[in-house]
């Protein structure tokens, strides 16, 4: 039985946002809201979603910050837009966790940092039984840190070591649809 069979509400759901939920800009930094953009039916994946899992919780790198190229602030409002986006389409995002530091920072994916902090924040949390859904290989190399499920939605096959994924979607909408 595929672990996607066994998927219920007790499930934890990791998902990243650039390249999951917003399309990712090559070289850039989404820095404000007029730069964001919902992937291609994302909104109603996390509609979907919403009725599959207890929790829902970003975990995203933004080290935008640390180079100054956006504050804490900017990034703090643009998820308040885009959580406004999402519960008026009927989603649901429980937390948001994001990493503003350079690369080998403990919270830095693939590092667990944002992960712990989140199984200290809800106590229930069962890695066992979560899901990191990405789109880079990073994403799946953090799964296999944490003995999460790794799942990789891409819509071209990046160039990402076949062992670290357990299911590959061309997107979070299809995901949703599999469950």
């Amino acid at each position: 039985m595929s672990f996607i069979e066994q998927i219920d509400r007790s499930w934890t759901l990791f998902l990243d946002r650039d390249g999951v939920i917003n399309k990712w800009l090559p070289g850039q930094y989404v820095q404000h809201w007029s730069m964001f953009q919902f992937e291609d039916q994302a909104l109603e994946a996390l509609s979907i979603l919403a009725n599959k899992f207890d929790r829902i919780i970003i975990i995203t790198n933004q080290q935008g910050i640390a180079k100054g190229i956006m504050s804490a602030r900017d990034l703090d409002n643009l998820h308040d837009l885009m959580l406004n986006e999402i519960e008026v389409n009927e989603g649901r995002i429980d937390s948001i966790y994001y990493c503003p530091e350079f690369d080998g920072h403990p919270n830095r994916k693939p590092n667990p940092g944002m992960i712990e902090a989140a199984k200290h924040a809800y106590p229930m949390i069962d890695l066992s039984k979560s899901i990191v859904v990405g789109d880079k290989q990073l994403d799946m190399q953090l799964a296999r840190n944490v003995d999460a499920k790794a799942v990789l939605v891409a819509e071209h096959e990046p160039n990402i070591r076949a062992s670290l994924v357990d299911a590959k979607f061309k997107n979070l909408f299809e995901f949703a649809r599999s469950i």
